[in-house]
């Protein structure tokens, strides 16, 4: 094969996210072309995606040097940038790819998503005139975000709001609710209360594992960062291992069935050997912090795996993030997500997905032998100390002031909140949705007895382990 197919090949490995793969295939190409351009592109972005951001930007910047007028290097440099809090390197390379490619509407996206801006920001009608020219959707659709963004730091609320629905109109996304519906009904009809009451006790026995769950948009990447600030744990961050197990758990199964229906059969040392197959895996990511002995994995949707959870790790702790309904719809329509999150650009889409999430978390509440902390975002915000505290102490650690000062953390956050972790606690996005409630009825309505439970106070207290 030659070297241009292995490109083509890791190009489309990297979207997969098979970074290991797509590196294995590069490092021959590297070696006897030690200057291709692409393949320094590529290698530098699957040591991105495999925890090594200072390796590369190494091949980045070589590849830069090659092609320095290539704006999507300067744009992928500027990710990694971001990702390690350095913005201000950051805004330097989103603004060169720009003026490298003037209608590059990803890179004027993350600009306006690392910056806050004032009235009158000559970045506005910049972005504004591109609008007005002949470009495709998917460029199009990154321009309405990033001047929604803008009018949004603006307090142009209207403009805004007009700007991130044109965004979301133009998105190519498409999103199945009734393959979501069964795929979260078979796992409730497996996971039920006689299914835990029958079951012998199995899996790797472990304190170390941490997993977030809940809504995108909810405050997960905060509380990721203060627990990530003690000295004994470490974020691997949005990781895909346990869904990956879920696909294929069922190649152990004597009755030729897939999950979840294939747990009702599965023997116990296979749930072992997976739990601490996962657990082996996650801390090779422990990168710097090599003592570290708590991994946090922030799959938020984990949510509808707790029980295979279970299975595989008894003494794993489930932290789940609540936030205002509103608040959390209405940010993830506000989220141009690239991967994963497909039912957020349509409010009908946001709360039938809304709905559906909430019942997986009544069906946990009420079978699940796992510890649960629901926390509250509000909370977190406004007794910061207070909770940042039960937060640490549910994971049976011992209290370390840095998780107060979790800004200062200087490790990768690759997740859209990146720079609101970069700063001290803020207030500005509580109670976000009443700047917006003139446009947002659908959400208002749609999730009216979800709305009244959360503002009463009627939301998951900590659950702990039956016994």
């Amino acid at each position: 094969m030659t070297s241009t197919n292995i490109i083509k090949q890791c190009v489309s490995l990297l979207e997969q996210g098979s970074a290991i793969e797509a590196e294995k295939l590069l490092l021959p190409i590297l070696k006897n072309e030690p200057d291709n351009f692409h393949a320094l592109q590529l290698f530098g972005l699957a040591k991105h995606l495999l925890g090594n951001p200072q390796e590369a930007l190494i091949y980045l910047e070589k590849a830069m040097q090659i092609n320095p007028e290539f704006s999507a290097v300067r744009h992928n440099i500027a990710g990694i940038y971001r990702a390690l809090g350095d913005m201000k390197e950051a805004e330097k390379n989103y603004r060169k790819a720009t003026q490298l490619k003037p209608d590059y509407g990803e890179a004027y996206q993350g600009l306006a998503e690392i910056l806050r801006f004032k009235n009158n920001d000559p970045l506005l009608k910049t972005i504004e005139k591109q609008l007005t020219l002949k470009l495709n959707s998917t460029n199009t659709s990154y321009l309405h975000f990033a001047a929604g963004k803008i009018y949004d730091d603006c307090g142009d609320y209207a403009n805004a709001f007009k700007h991130f629905s044109s965004g979301n109109d133009l998105s190519s996304h498409s999103w199945n609710d009734q393959e979501q519906t069964s795929y979260q009904q078979a796992i409730k009809n497996t996971y039920n209360s006689s299914y835990f009451s029958n079951r012998t006790a199995r899996g790797y026995t472990s304190k170390a594992p941490i997993f977030i769950v809940g809504m995108p948009r909810s405050g997960s990447t905060l509380v990721e960062q203060i627990l990530a600030s003690h000295s004994q744990v470490f974020g691997a961050g949005e990781i895909n291992d346990i869904p990956s197990i879920a696909g294929q758990i069922g190649t152990h199964s004597s009755e030729n069935k897939n999950y979840p229906e294939c747990m009702q059969t599965l023997p116990s040392e296979a749930c072992a050997g997976m739990g601490g197959a996962y657990l082996n895996r996650v801390f090779q990511l422990r990168g710097h912090k090599k003592t570290a002995t708590h991994s946090i994995d922030k799959n938020l949707f984990n949510i509808n795996h707790l029980g295979l959870i279970s299975d595989l790790l008894p003494g794993a702790h489930i932290i789940h993030i609540q936030r205002h309904p509103l608040d959390t719809c209405l940010s993830c329509y506000f989220q141009n997500f690239s991967t994963g999150v497909h039912w957020s650009f349509d409010l009908d889409n946001i709360v039938f997905y809304y709905r559906l999430y909430r019942e997986m978390v009544a069906h946990w509440e009420q079978v699940l032998p796992l510890s649960v902390l629901a926390l509250k975002y509000e909370n977190l915000i406004t007794q910061a100390e207070l909770t940042s505290r039960q937060l640490v102490t549910f994971c049976g650690l011992n209290w370390e002031e840095n998780c107060l000062h979790f800004y200062r953390n200087k490790r990768t956050v690759k997740t859209a909140s990146v720079w609101q972790v970069r700063q001290p606690i803020y207030k500005r996005s509580l109670g976000r949705w009443q700047n917006y409630a003139p446009y947002i009825d659908k959400l208002k309505q749609g999730l009216a007895d979800y709305i009244d439970d959360y503002e009463n106070g009627l939301t998951q207290k900590i659950k702990r382990k039956k016994t």
